[in-house]
């Protein structure tokens, strides 16, 4: 799977400066606001049931939770369809939306799509699946990449993008459901049972009730610049910060989730042998560091030229914004053994908290640099600011609870 997610993106960065030549920077904005919108959204679109497809051992209740989530869906897309009949109007005017106006009535498509690519996704990881599901990734970006370039050749617009984009959801729950069904033999065994969807609603309300919160909030963060930037100062300003963020977050998520498969398995390792924390955890981030100081350090200097050689001349104002991003994403790098281990630690009401202050400071950093500054670098720069303070807070608690941890230990 990690081979899928890193191929899918190696894919879609070679493909990159063919893209960017072709759209121009409003176009991308407006597929970057399409996307944060669809990401929100997504979160919620089946109330996190699908994640439960992998827990019950009987394959009719895994059967049932998929026909949960789907119908979840159906039913909150059929709401999204009327709230936006009844006030899209004003949604727009208040932010600014012009730009995506046309789009906003593909959304309720997108998210039954979303949550059917998370059933399925949820079913193959259930038959450990998993070359399967690298392979879906790795075509589904490649023929998407295909079409943006090779349709941007005939008509290279927003609308282009985003229906692109759109068609690529369908394609990836197709695959998906034509690997998934090859079942395994423990599905097989058994007759199929009549499982009500009542019931497993109420079994699995965690989900709904606590997973989903969690993941909104993560989705909100995470698409809240584009969002702000675009009602702020337009398309253009999106699709810079758009192009910016996933350039350099590329070694974040590739080195960062290979140090995380490997550090939280051997943290709780060793907490349950009662062994030492807090120089196993100082490792990790030392060692992120000194991968992610060259790299980051790089990108602050040469931003502006390296985009605009990469990516054309029009996107040098993307470069200006990595200078800042490359600074939080730093951080971010550093502070990901944080993230698996404060389950470990039972730090989750302490880790959603401090998700609400970064989430908190991120807006401020945006809301300032716009009202008061009234200018996009400085939304981008105060953002970054925000985000490197929360990343430290978050290192902080962790080392901070290790260490209370092991004082605890060693005066027992």
């Amino acid at each position: 799977m990690a081979g899928g997610a890193a191929g899918a993106q190696a894919i879609t960065m070679v493909f990159a400066p063919i893209v960017t030549r072709l759209y121009g920077p409003e176009a991308f904005g407006v597929q970057g606001m399409f996307l944060s919108l669809v990401s929100i959204l997504a979160t919620v679109a089946a109330l996190a049931y699908p994640i439960a497809i992998v827990l019950p051992s009987n394959a009719s209740e895994a059967r049932a939770l998929m026909r949960l989530s789907m119908l979840v869906s159906v039913l909150i897309a059929t709401g999204l369809t009327f709230v936006l009949m009844g006030l899209s109007g004003p949604i727009v005017e208040v932010l600014h939306y012009q730009a995506i106006e046309p789009f906003l009535f593909v959304l309720p498509l997108v998210v039954v799509l979303s949550a059917w690519l998370q059933v399925t996704e949820q079913w193959l990881i259930r038959q450990e699946r998993f070359s399967a599901l690298a392979c879906v990734s790795i075509i589904q970006s490649l023929v998407v990449n295909v079409a943006r370039a090779g349709l941007g050749l005939v008509s290279a617009t927003a609308s282009m993008l985003v229906a692109v984009t759109t068609l690529g959801f369908a394609l990836n729950v197709g695959m998906n459901t034509a690997a998934g069904r090859k079942v395994d033999s423990s599905d097989r065994q058994g007759p199929v049972e009549k499982v009500s969807l009542a019931r497993m609603a109420v079994e699995h309300r965690d989900f709904p009730f606590y997973r989903a919160p969690e993941m909104l909030l993560g989705a909100v963060s995470a698409s809240l610049p584009i969002l702000v930037l675009a009602g702020a100062f337009g398309p253009a300003t999106a699709g810079f910060y758009a192009l910016a963020r996933s350039v350099l977050y590329l070694p974040v998520s590739l080195v960062g989730n290979s140090v995380a498969q490997v550090f939280y398995p051997r943290f709780n390792r060793q907490m349950q042998a009662g062994a030492p924390l807090l120089p196993l955890f100082l490792q990790a981030i030392g060692a992120l560091a000194l991968i992610g100081l060259p790299i980051f350090t790089a990108m602050a200097v040469l931003g502006p030229w390296a985009f605009s050689l990469a990516f054309g001349g029009e996107w040098v104002q993307a470069g200006h914004y990595a200078r800042w991003l490359s600074l939080w994403l730093f951080f971010m790098l550093v502070n990901r053994p944080c993230i698996g281990v404060t389950s470990v630690l039972g730090m989750q009401r302490s880790f959603l908290v401090q998700g609400v202050l970064a989430l908190a400071l991120r807006f401020a950093g945006l809301w300032i640099g716009w009202r008061i500054f009234a200018n996009d670098l400085w939304a981008v720069a105060l953002f970054s600011a925000g985000g490197v303070i929360a990343a430290v807070l978050l290192v902080g608690l962790v080392a901070y609870r290790i260490s209370r941890m092991e004082n605890s230990r060693a005066g027992a």
